[in-house]
This record gives structure tokens, sequence and C-alpha cells, in this order.
């Protein structure tokens, strides 16, 4: 028992100290950042009830690869779409007049600058030049790979060469991703009693329900008294 709870803690420990993240910062921090040293614009357009939007948190804005190539390329924002935070942009201060704190963790009234910059489903991943003029909207969940097509394309301006859609399509065709998927963790249990496997069984289904955001699997084969990582 002993044995099994020591490999739940080092699994913990493995999984959250050695997570880079992503440098979020407001919009106004980033355009101010863009003066002295030019960079993209990444904004993510979320809500607090939107499940595509939590699953782009915890599946895609934890891919290693893809948060350092964010943090070198691009400065990171993170926008509520229907929350109450007043926001300075291009000369205009935008709020949200209609916004309801009763219904904060539910459906609210869209933000001014969700309205003027035309976001119309969450979540929406809008991408900046470096002087803050809006490239294009790229709206709902998009794995690693799917997003990293999109942040190598704008990085490298190769969405300015494209002038039809059939080129873009050909472009997506012959993309190659490079981006890895995230490593997962493997814990073995060798254990030879069947009754104290269900029992390993259920606290696993504990910890991964209580922490969902760690990506790992479990398995189980019933020989000795043992744990250990591989």
């Amino acid at each position: 028992m002993k044995n099994i709870f020591l490999a739940f803690t080092l699994l913990f420990a493995v999984n959250t100290i050695a997570q880079e993240e992503i440098n979020w910062m407001t919009l106004e921090e980033a355009v101010e950042l863009q003066k002295t040293e030019p960079k993209k614009i990444l904004m993510d357009a979320y809500t607090s009830w939107c499940g595509p939007c939590k699953l782009l948190d915890a599946r895609t804005f934890t891919n290693q690869d893809l948060v350092a190539f964010v943090n070198e390329h691009y400065y990171a924002v993170k926008f509520d779409a229907e929350g109450n935070e007043e926001i300075d942009f291009k000369g205009k201060t935008y709020k949200n007049p209609s916004y309801d704190p009763a219904k904060s963790k539910k459906r609210n009234s869209a933000h001014e600058l969700s309205r003027g910059l035309g976001i119309r489903a969450y979540p929406t991943l809008l991408f900046f030049d470096e002087n803050a003029q809006l490239i294009a909207p790229v709206s709902g969940y998009k794995t690693p790979q799917q997003l990293e097509l999109y942040l190598k394309m704008f990085q490298s301006n190769k969405h300015l060469e494209m002038k039809s859609q059939s080129e873009f399509d050909k472009y997506n065709k012959d993309f190659k991703a490079e981006f890895k998927n995230n490593a997962q963790n493997f814990l073995i249990v060798y254990y030879k009693s069947s009754c104290f496997t269900s029992l390993v069984k259920w606290e696993f289904s504990f910890f991964t329900s209580c922490c969902p955001f760690i990506n790992i699997r479990f398995v189980i084969v019933t020989i000795r008294n043992n744990a250990f990582w591989v």
C-alpha cells in the first residue's frame, strides 16, 4: 500500500513540476510589448461555460512543443469574451455594460471587444500582426498539431502568399506537423491479490477524476507486490 501511494505522489510531481506554461498576458500588455520587441499576438477568446475552451487549456495549451513555440514567437493573450473587464485597444475602451454578475459561470452578454472582433463562437483563436492588426480568427477546438499549422503559417507570413482557398488547401495538405503528443507516464503496479487490484483501480479512478489535466495511463499486472516506473 505504501508503494502505491508513493507512486501516486511521484506521478503528481512529475506531471506538475516539469511542465512549462504559456506566458499569458492582457491585450494591453501585449500591445505595449510590441513597441519594443515586435511579435505577433495570439488571443484565446473563451468563456467560463465553454467546454471546448477548457479542453483547449487542458490538452492543447499544455503541449510542450506548442508552449515553447508560442512563448518564442507570440505574445499570448487570454480574453474572456463574456467577461466584465475594461480593455483599452486602438484608442478605444471596450466594456460589457450588460454583464450580469449572477451569470458569471453561465452564458452572459458578449463583451464589446468580442463584438468588435466579430467573435461568434467559442473558443476562437485570433491572430494579430506585429502592429496589432487582426490577421484572421480561427474558431473551434484545435489539437496541438492542428493549431501548429496556423501558428507556423502566420508566424512565417506564409498566409500572405495565399491568394485563394485552393492555395490554403494545398498548404494544409502538404503541412507536416512536428509537435509531439504530450508525453504519457506509465505506472505499472504489480500485486498478486485480485482484491487489492480492485482497490488500486478505484484509487486511480479517483485520482484522475480529481486531476483530469494529467495525461497518464494506468496498467495493472497481478504478479508480485511491487511498484515502479518505466
